[in-house]
């Protein structure tokens, strides 16, 4: 199983928590991770080595080259430049790989990918979940970027890539073409990607994807099917990620997700010890925030989401 990260030093500690989270939930496959890193530290870099080698896993970390999206718009304050390197992702990984399944850090894993990441792309490039927003919050946003507001609005997130079929595409220039276009796009290369694959896309089981918005529809209407695309939402949630501005390592964060993530960020500190330049990145949790976890946890459990 390959998979896929965009990182910069900023957030490698959180990488190495989703890191574990795949690989506790693979335990028969044999997991290797790519890593587009921008300026990540030689000390980051070879503690994750040994920590993967530790799980019987891998990681190669590729410098990605900054001036490739230097001029592409920062316009979501939590979210780096850093971003817009899953765009020339097929110019860095090796030619032999023919999928991969790319993730943001601000997720963690709780349950077993494989059927995901064994589908049938048949021609398609991506296989996908909506992104709940779009598709039934703020559809006319989808017209601003070229796409109807029937389209099918993804989120960049979670994303497996039939690399085959990327790498008959020009996407440079699918991506300049795409700014010409549509110069006052929002969500950066979210947008640029929903563009470009409109209609080469396999929309999946939302449990893939799991959203912070995801919870309000599962627990409202006891489906997704109004994602579109026919997207149902199973349990246990696969994957759960937390978009928007609170992330799960953050000592505030409720979400459902960010009790996994604790857990497992315990988990990274005992098979072996931070490095020094680390230790501020994970916070303490408070009592009260323990509880409001809990609680949360029983109530959505009570309702079907797990």
């Amino acid at each position: 199983m390959n998979i896929l990260f965009n990182c910069d030093e900023n957030y490698v500690p959180y990488l190495s928590v989703v890191a574990l989270s795949i690989i506790k939930n693979h335990p028969e496959e044999s997991v290797h991770f790519y890593v587009l890193s921008l300026n990540i530290s030689q000390t980051s870099q070879e503690y994750l080595k040994a920590f993967c080698q530790k799980q019987s896993s891998e990681i190669t970390f590729i410098e990605i080259d900054p001036l490739q999206f230097e001029d592409l718009p920062t316009t979501i304050s939590y979210i780096s430049s850093v971003t817009y390197a899953r765009l020339f992702a097929v110019d860095y990984l090796p030619n032999t790989l023919d999928r991969i399944l790319y993730m943001d850090i601000d997720l963690i894993v709780n349950a077993n990918l494989s059927t995901f990441y064994h589908i049938d792309f048949g021609e398609n490039a991506l296989a996908i979940v909506p992104d709940i927003l779009f598709n039934i919050g703020d559809k006319e946003y989808k017209t601003t970027i070229g796409l109807s507001s029937k389209d099918v609005y993804f989120n960049a997130g979670v994303m497996l890539l039939n690399l085959e079929m990327w790498r008959t595409r020009n996407l440079k220039e699918d991506i300049s073409d795409f700014i010409k276009k549509f110069p006052n796009f929002t969500f950066q290369d979210q947008d640029i990607l929903n563009y470009i694959f409109n209609g080469s896309k396999i929309c999946v089981d939302a449990r893939y994807n799991f959203q912070t918005d995801t919870r309000k529809c599962v627990t409202r209407w006891d489906t997704v099917e109004n994602l579109l695309g026919g997207t149902t939402c199973n349990m246990p949630v696969a994957i759960y990620h937390s978009t928007g501005h609170v992330k799960p390592w953050m000592p505030e964060a409720v979400s459902l997700g960010a009790t996994i993530f604790s857990q497992y960020a315990k988990q990274v500190k005992d098979i072996l010890p931070l490095p020094l330049e680390w230790t501020d990145k994970f916070k303490s949790v408070s009592f009260i925030i323990r509880y409001k976890r809990f609680m949360r946890k029983l109530r959505y459990r009570f309702k079907g989401v797990y």
